[in-house]
């Protein structure tokens, strides 16, 4: 069942590009700056042409969440994902096939949450060059995995 707020999607991707889909969904809600809609594909295990590097304690993503924050210090938009993992997973975002390095509007960062990490991007000052597709790939020893949220901006 998707969380709540969001929608299934019925986006295909092609058997032979990726081992496992897991899902896909699409959400509604405010920002700051205006609306914004966004859907969320959750995809298990990396390209076939590499499943044999794939280990079953590789980290496993669940569903990303996307969240308008109103703060103090300036409103922002949160994209968050759940990894599990046996240990700490090297996380990069991308946006629209770019890596996302920490700047004045881009913070990224990993936190242990329970026993799972929590991957977090925050975007200030949002402007509509910020709408597209994000990805998260979590990586450790075992293997890796991925994510791809694409947002709107209105």
């Amino acid at each position: 069942m998707p969380p709540s707020g969001q929608r299934k999607s019925s986006i295909s991707v092609p058997s032979t590009t990726f081992e496992k889909r897991r899902g896909s969904f699409q959400a509604d809600g405010p920002l700051p700056t205006g609306g914004r809609r966004g859907s969320v594909d959750i995809f298990e295990g990396l390209p076939m042409s590499r499943r044999g590097s794939i280990s079953p304690l590789a980290p496993k993503l669940e569903a990303p969440t996307i969240t308008a924050i109103d703060s103090p210090d300036g409103d922002f938009i949160l994209l968050q994902c759940r990894i599990s993992s046996d240990t700490e997973p090297e996380v990069n975002w991308t946006h629209l096939e770019d890596r996302i390095k920490n700047d004045s509007r881009h913070k990224t960062y990993v936190k242990k949450e329970g026993d799972a990490w929590l991957a977090n991007l925050e975007i200030k000052d949002i402007v509509r060059k910020d709408a597209g597709k994000y990805s998260v790939r979590a990586k450790n020893a075992a293997g890796e995995n991925f994510a791809t949220v694409f947002s709107y901006i209105e």
